[in-house]
């Protein structure tokens, strides 16, 4: 019995002593484990934050291409604005050339137009200071009749071209005048 009593105790103790080292082997299993959670949960943060740094880094270097571009944009519409001002500034001075070359070329043709009537006026009037003389100095009355009749033909010419002259100079002030936007008649076969 005693024997059975110290056996009992020695096997007690031997099977709480495996009890313990069980529960320690667990226990070691279960904080390596957690361990090896704590690792893999280590990694994983800083696997994301390597991520978000490759992320902020591609995102920082996105943002500064996107302001080169930006400046090279603005300055390429500055230039090209800048271009438009000079091209509307030489057509201003390009319309205003024309204008004025065709002031002149009107001017032109307005002195044209208006000389030959007055050369025609000129000449009659030339013609008649001659007859005159020739009137004076002519004593046969037929003679001085016909010389009248070619004076008078003479005046009625210098009328016509005065009056065309006249006519010319009414046509372009006509020209010229701004118009109220009223539509007229107007012979269009009449010189």
């Amino acid at each position: 019995a005693t024997k059975d009593s110290l056996f009992c105790v020695a096997e007690l103790k031997k099977v709480q002593d495996l009890k313990f080292s069980e529960q320690q082997r667990q226990q070691s299993i279960e904080t390596a484990k957690l361990k090896y959670h704590n690792t893999v949960k280590l990694f994983i943060v800083i696997f994301a934050a390597v991520i978000f740094l490759v992320i902020a880094v591609l995102l920082w270097r996105n943002n500064k291409q996107k302001q080169l571009a930006n400046t090279l944009l603005q300055q390429q519409k500055e230039k090209v604005e800048n271009t438009l001002a000079e091209l509307k500034s030489t057509q201003a001075q390009l319309i205003q050339s024309e204008k004025m070359a065709s002031l002149g070329e009107l001017t032109a043709g307005i002195a044209h137009e208006i000389q030959n009537p007055l050369n025609f006026v000129n000449n009659f009037s030339e013609v008649n200071t001659e007859l005159v003389d020739e009137i004076n100095n002519e004593n046969d009355l037929n003679e001085i009749k016909a010389i009248a009749n070619d004076i008078k033909q003479n005046s009625e010419k210098i009328l016509f071209h005065g009056k065309r002259a006249e006519s010319i100079g009414k046509g372009k002030l006509e020209h010229s005048r701004t118009s109220t936007g009223i539509k007229e008649q107007t012979d269009i076969n009449k010189r």
